[in-house]
């Protein structure tokens, strides 16, 4: 009984420590099981020390350094390793093969520039590159363990601090990633940002057209004044337009940013003629021909390559100078400010000019012309003439809105510029816009008449229409049975109107017209002859002139009225006074 009761207060005093002990186990699986494959690989830290003693492979990884690198900057993805230098912040990780066998990752370069390896040591990193930074920790490995290689990766880049200075509305302190170029580091001086998004900021800053365009600062001539005394310039045009790394550079630590506004007399210099990006650049002293063609995206297909005009002012005097562009000359050559580059077209490489032929042609389709010489016939021919079924007399060619240089042809015109000089009224306005509308850039043909073709000529992007003959004439208005009725050379407009059941009750008979084909004009039908496609116009009697009759009718037959009352009232009256008269008289 004694020993029983001892058993069971030694039971009650262990109980609290074993659930302890249970639920820390507890507590600690589960962790281990909702931990990633990197908090689990890296407890084999635990036994580094065993394992770099047998040449086991194995795994470090230091959370801490992995945590902060999640919470630097995004960077560049390719790294120069002979250029980068180490410095405080930076997280790399290191591979050793051979005599030592495993990885290290998450390794943080230390406020004092050392990198501190597990069972090896303090390794003094800083300033080296990382191809350096191999070589030192692989002789500081070497002399634990022989025959061991070392490679270096860098995780991420540490932090820096840069300053922004001149007419910018945002200067001031701002911090970067190390691998951070110019352009990326200079944008929140332009616009408002959120430092604490600075970050976390996982995708580049984006400048568009707009800005680039508008000439508001010195883009071309940011210049950066770097802590050991050396200056840089920074050319973001030629970077975003022509693709120059080198007008970009990475920034570094300390580094002192200027940009100032553009001024009015600030010097420019352009570049223009056959260049894809014609465009007005603020000028820099060590611009090269070969430069500013860059920039303007290179010589179009048409351009004289042999050859660049520069246009200077002397004085008062405008020079011309033409630049062999050799390889010596398009990179040698003195640029001055506010010259103005041109490079000339070559014109007979301009064959890119075309015209369409449309509907029913024998082989419609686009061909090729020479701008204003090929004529309207030329191109009936190289598509094989009419087909069949071609309605010819109908036929029309439609100008082109523009040219390839968006300039509007001098046949082009705006109705409104027409109104300026002209003494219309209120309605002839609005018929000069109606027929401005409708007959805009289109000339009517007759495809079988080559002479008329021989006279019109076509310039790029024309477009002939050839309709198809349906061999109908359309009866519309005052007719019993408007509609399509099959063309019949023989008959006669009144035929056609018989065959139609005769005029309809509204009928104006003495207006009837022939519509034609193609222009649509109007014409009384002894005035011309019928063709297929024409309309037969049948016009009714216009209501205000009947409304008007009948006004006029009742106008009439009450004035009659009033006259035949006014005469029995006259009557009367002198009835009345011959009647007094008599019996007066008597």
């Amino acid at each position: 009984m004694y020993n029983s009761n001892t058993a069971q207060r030694l039971f009650q005093l262990i109980s609290p420590a074993i659930l302890i002990v249970l639920f820390s186990l507890a507590s600690q699986e589960s962790y281990s099981q909702s931990s990633g494959g990197e908090e689990r690989r890296s407890q084999s830290f635990i036994n580094v020390e065993g394992l770099l003693g047998n040449n086991e492979p194995f795994y470090f990884i230091d959370n801490t350094s992995v945590e902060m690198a999640r919470n630097q900057f995004a960077q560049e993805g390719y790294i120069d390793e002979d250029s980068y230098t180490l410095g405080t912040g930076d997280i790399f990780s290191i591979e050793y093969t051979g005599g030592l066998n495993g990885t290290m990752r998450g390794l943080r370069v230390n406020p004092q520039g050392d990198v501190i390896l597990p069972n090896i040591g303090s390794v003094r990193v800083k300033d080296s590159t990382m191809i350096s930074a191999s070589r030192i920790i692989s002789q500081k490995v070497g002399e634990m363990y022989q025959n061991t290689e070392v490679s270096l990766s860098l995780d991420k880049a540490r932090a820096i601090t840069i300053h922004l200075t001149g007419d910018v509305p945002f200067p001031g302190k701002r911090e970067v990633n190390a691998l951070t170029r110019a352009d990326q580091a200079v944008y929140t001086a332009f616009f408002e940002h959120d430092p604490r998004a600075m970050q976390t900021v996982s995708t580049p800053y984006r400048y568009s057209s707009d800005f680039l365009n508008a000439k508001r600062y010195t883009l071309r001539n940011i210049s950066i004044n770097r802590e050991n005394g050396e200056d840089q310039n920074v050319d973001l045009l030629a970077y975003f337009k022509g693709g120059d790394k080198t007008a970009n550079p990475m920034v570094s630590d300390g580094d002192v940013i200027t940009i100032r506004r553009m001024r009015e007399y600030t010097p420019t210099i352009t570049i223009s003629g056959a260049v894809k990006s014609a465009d007005e650049l603020e000028y820099r002293p060590e611009d090269t021909l070969g430069d500013l063609v860059t920039i303007a995206n290179g010589y179009t297909h048409d351009a004289d390559k042999g050859i660049i005009n520069i246009f200077r002012m002397e004085g008062r005097e405008i020079k011309k100078i033409a630049v062999d562009t050799g390889q010596e000359n398009i990179n040698n050559f003195n640029l001055q400010p506010n010259d103005r580059i041109v490079v000339p077209f070559d014109r007979s490489l301009q064959n890119n000019r075309s015209a369409w032929v449309y509907g029913e042609a024998a082989n419609p389709g686009n061909y090729p012309i020479i701008d204003g010489e090929t004529t309207a016939l030329d191109l009936l021919e190289m598509a094989d003439g009419t087909s069949g079924k071609a309605l010819a007399h109908a036929a029309y060619l439609i100008r082109a809105d523009a040219s390839s240089t968006d300039i509007s042809g001098a046949s082009q015109f705006d109705p409104n510029l027409l109104k300026r000089t002209s003494d219309q009224l209120t309605q002839g306005m609005q018929y000069l816009e109606l027929e401005a509308e409708l007959n805009r850039n289109q000339i009517y043909l007759d495809a079988s008449n080559r002479e008329q073709l021989a006279k019109i000529v076509v310039y790029d992007g024309d477009q002939f229409h050839i309709p198809q003959d349906d061999k109908t004439v359309y009866l519309m208005g005052q007719v019993r049975s408007p509609g399509f009725y099959p063309f019949d050379q023989n008959m006669s407009v009144d035929q056609y109107i018989s065959r139609a059941g005769d005029f309809a009750l509204a009928a104006q008979e003495s207006r009837i017209f022939v519509i034609k084909s193609g222009s649509r004009s109007w014409y009384p039908p002894s005035e011309t002859n019928l063709e297929s496609g024409d309309i037969i116009f049948i016009d009714r009697e216009p209501y205000d002139e009947l409304q008007a009759s009948r006004s006029y009718d009742m106008q009439v037959r009450g004035q009659r009225n009033n006259n035949i009352q006014l005469i029995m009232t006259g009557l009367a009256t002198v009835t009345s006074i011959i009647t007094t008269y008599v019996a007066i008289t008597r």
